[in-house]
């Protein structure tokens, strides 16, 4: 995994037992050593999953079933480990390229670039199908391994009902690619935001993605006549979604405050805004 590290902290040289190699992210997602040489990632787990010193019911039930999963594009979830009063996610570490790297790369072509961003709908589409919404998709919770495998890591421990969270990740992931590569003006950068705003569904989108890496160039990279407004039609939904994970967010920590003044008073399910899905 192609990330930055920060020098230990004195006094952290172990978490759950487990020697910390480095942090992938400071302060909190620590690279540890585990039994038989074999790395670990561990991520602290949300307040919120947890109900006094305990996991919240629905969170356990939840979190059972991600490690039970079966599916190969999934990381190997370990389980959930106490550390004095802190309590962390602990999952078996990828190596490898994180997509945020590979989208960036500019050795990757095109061709390479959509066909990557195919298998993880698809990937994800499987996730669906047995049931579990990954709800944290970003460019750092999926790897790519030297031989071109796709792994998909860190499953949010919140609860999640809807597939939304994921198509709406993943339609970012493409947009993203449409500004920086395409630079919004061709018809192959026209066709995917256009199956976007349609919420064609995650399946049909990799069929058309599939027909679009194999057509004639000219078909897909002629520049269209007027892109100023499907650029506009692009903002102005960026600014949407931007306007509704900022109130979500502001929902949810009116209902966190609520709820942690209650003490021991019984807690809802800790379903999660889209706010709290932003990588950190």
């Amino acid at each position: 995994m192609t990330t930055q590290t920060a020098p230990t902290p004195p006094g952290a040289q172990q978490i759950c037992g487990y020697p910390v190699q480095s942090y992938l992210a400071p302060g909190r997602t620590a690279l540890c050593a585990g039994d038989g040489g074999r790395l670990l990632v561990l991520q602290p787990l949300p307040q919120e999953c947890l109900q006094g010193a305990q996991l919240h019911a629905s969170v356990r039930q939840r979190l059972t079933r991600v490690k039970e999963l079966a599916h190969r594009q999934v990381a190997t979830f370990i389980g959930v480990q106490r550390d004095r009063d802190d309590t962390w996610l602990v999952w078996h570490y990828v190596e490898g390229t994180s997509l945020r790297d590979y989208l960036a790369d500019p050795t990757h072509s095109p061709r390479e670039i959509l066909l990557m961003l195919r298998e993880l709908m698809l990937a994800v589409e499987g996730l669906h199908a047995l049931g579990i919404v990954h709800g944290a998709i970003h460019g750092q919770n999926v790897i790519i391994g030297k031989t071109g495998e796709l792994t998909l890591t860190h499953i949010s421990p919140l609860l999640h009902h809807e597939t939304d969270v994921d198509y709406d990740a993943l339609a970012m992931l493409l947009q993203q690619v449409i500004s920086t590569r395409e630079g919004g003006e061709t018809r192959l950068s026209k066709l995917i935001t256009q199956k976007i705003a349609r919420r064609t569904s995650m399946l049909e989108l990799a069929g058309e993605i599939s027909r679009l890496v194999d057509a004639p160039a000219d078909e897909t990279s002629t520049p269209v006549a007027d892109p100023s407004g499907e650029r506009q039609f692009r903002r102005k939904a960026l600014y949407s979604a931007v306007g509704c994970a900022a109130g979500a967010a502001v929902v949810a920590l009116a209902a966190y405050l609520l709820l942690a003044g209650r003490g021991d008073a019984p807690q809802r399910p800790p379903e999660a805004p889209a706010a709290l899905l932003q990588p950190r």
